[in-house]
């Protein structure tokens, strides 16, 4: 039940194959994106009033704000490219033919942890900006706000539907193996 006999069809080592790469380009695009953010204080300032939803003249950016913003992203981004990995490994073991095993199962509960992290810490990271862009403005231009949007709790949502999905095809595996003990 674990590993495949027959060669993978082609249409599904495309599916694999397209899958790797796009997380390989999408963790290189992601790392790029940040880098160039952070140090481009022009295009910091041009873009933080959409990406934060905060009014352009209460926005403070200096080399400090650019610095925090650039850490308070980085718990955000670690977790994203742990959850990239766990995908790329887990589809390296789906190459393989092996689907239904514990260390496959694994990845694929690890990958719906790192999703709902990245959910849960893209939404604090927000709020992290935008007390970082307001810091410097005047007292009662500082920014406080806490929130989640339909997006993220559809995002939660689905992450929390992998991990049941993840607990009960890890069940259907750990029964199956049982059965095939006891014939």
């Amino acid at each position: 039940m674990s590993q495949t006999t027959k060669p993978l069809p082609a249409r599904l080592k495309w599916l694999i194959r397209g899958v790797r790469a796009g997380v390989v380009l999408g963790a290189l695009f992601l790392l790029a994106l940040s880098v160039y953010f952070w140090t481009n204080e022009a295009l910091v300032r041009e873009q933080a009033p959409f990406l934060f939803g905060l009014p352009a003249n209460l926005i403070v950016i200096n080399d400090l704000a650019r610095l925090l913003g650039a850490l308070g992203e980085l718990p955000w981004l670690m977790i994203t490219l742990f959850a990239m990995w766990q995908l790329w490994q887990l589809f390296g073991q789906y190459r393989q033919g092996l689907y239904f095993l514990p260390a496959t199962l694994t990845r694929l509960t690890r990958f719906g942890w790192a999703l709902l992290g990245v959910t849960v810490l893209g939404s604090l990271g927000q709020v992290w900006l935008i007390f970082v862009f307001s810091l410097g403005s005047p007292p009662d231009g500082l920014w406080r706000t806490v929130g989640f949007d339909t997006g993220t709790l559809w995002a939660i949502f689905t992450s929390v539907v992998l991990l049941a999905v993840a607990v009960v095809l890890s069940e259907a595996a750990r029964l199956a193996e049982e059965n095939k003990l006891f014939v």
